[in-house]
């Protein structure tokens, strides 16, 4: 075991003494390090020093470069100086080490969940409501997701005359496409397309959800349905906000969807498809 220490001391030795005048001179070792990785600087002996935050000396400047070159720590080429590839590598590392922890995201405790979801089944009062609006949004928001909300949205889109602004949280929540929100409105496809044929303030919200989790002509069906019932005039019109995207999927069967609209019976429905039309040639060139 002796033998083992008297081999280990001179190398602690080493690193210490090398470690000390990194620390000592680490303002100069940083001024050379380069902020992207794979391009090299390199200053004068007078550049290096006007990057310094401290005045020094040019005299006392070179005897610290001169010994930071003995430790080859940086490289000296005729007049310009530059850090060694091994240095950069501590320097990097110590730039690592100090980087404050990125914070943690915010995420709801299932109690604060329940205190939402009461105070807004309760509704007491406009403000309570609104105020646990927002507390709603912002849970949505962190893209946390449980049974409690689950059984809460469910009942919602149950009962949407009385939900209609928790609905409106839930649908502009869902643009981030968090993974669990996504999942519960494909299993609420039907409940989303009776929201959208319902004029509300949300009905346009609720058609852009159904068309982002319908699958395959789910969409052009609901929308040939439409042109049958009385719910033509509000569905066209949620249509129309989503024209892009169902022009991007669909194509010439949702123009073909368009051109019997312009044959509606209603004239309300038909100026709703002229003006979808409009905007799909204004747009094509970007579509």
């Amino acid at each position: 075991m002796l033998i083992v220490n008297l081999q280990i001391k001179p190398e602690i030795g080493r690193e210490k003494g090398l470690a000390t005048l990194i620390a000592k001179r680490y303002e100069i070792l940083r001024a050379l390090y380069p902020e992207f990785i794979g391009v090299d600087i390199s200053y004068t002996l007078t550049e290096l020093r006007d990057c310094l935050d401290e005045r020094v000396d040019l005299g006392n400047l070179s005897k610290y470069v001169s010994d930071l070159k003995e430790k080859k720590l940086i490289i000296k080429q005729v007049k310009h100086i530059k850090l060694a590839s091994k240095t950069q590598k501590i320097i990097q590392s110590l730039i690592e080490a100090t980087k404050p922890e990125e914070e943690k995201p915010w995420q709801p405790q299932p109690e604060e969940i329940k205190l939402c979801l009461e105070a807004l089944v309760a509704k007491e009062t406009e403000e309570v409501r609104d105020g646990f609006l927002w507390d709603l949004g912002s849970i949505l928001d962190s893209g946390y997701w449980d049974l409690q909300l689950e059984a809460f949205f469910t009942e919602a889109f149950n009962n949407p005359e009385d939900f209609e602004g928790e609905i409106k949280e839930l649908l502009r929540a869902r643009l981030n496409k968090p993974e669990k929100i996504d999942v519960f409105l494909k299993s609420k496809r039907e409940k989303l397309y009776d929201l959208a044929k319902r004029p509300s303030g949300i009905s346009s919200r609720a058609f852009g959800a159904f068309i982002d989790v319908s699958e395959g002509r789910e969409v052009l069906d609901k929308l040939d349905a439409a042109l049958e019932g009385e719910e033509a005039e509000t569905v066209f019109a949620a249509a129309q906000y989503h024209h892009r995207s169902l022009y991007e999927e669909f194509g010439l069967e949702f123009t073909r969807i368009l051109h019997e609209a312009l044959k509606h019976e209603r004239g309300s429905v038909r100026k709703i498809a002229v003006e979808t039309m409009k905007e799909i040639a204004r747009n094509r060139k970007a579509l």
